[in-house]
């Protein structure tokens, strides 16, 4: 059986992610994050699942900017590749 309020979870979830792309972001730091810091693992954007995508835009992760990535060279620790790709 299908959870209603599952899907209607990632519905809304892609409807963010829709909005927010064509939108500049004015908070400060998410609209030249590379990466975000979560649960003490760093994970590039491309490995970002969508809940975190969305928890990211929203600005309640850590980010890592592409400055600061490139001075300290993160790596991904989904990926294993360094950030930003």
């Amino acid at each position: 059986m299908i959870n209603i309020f599952y899907l209607l979870l990632h519905f809304e979830s892609a409807l963010l992610i829709l909005i927010d792309k064509g939108k500049e972001d004015t908070r400060m730091g998410v609209e030249d994050a590379v990466a975000a810091i979560i649960d003490e693992e760093i994970v590039c954007k491309k490995c970002l699942k969508m809940d975190e995508q969305i928890t990211m835009m929203r600005g309640f992760l850590d980010t890592i900017s592409e400055e600061e990535a490139k001075e300290k060279e993160y790596i991904c620790d989904r990926c294993n590749k360094k950030i930003p790709t």
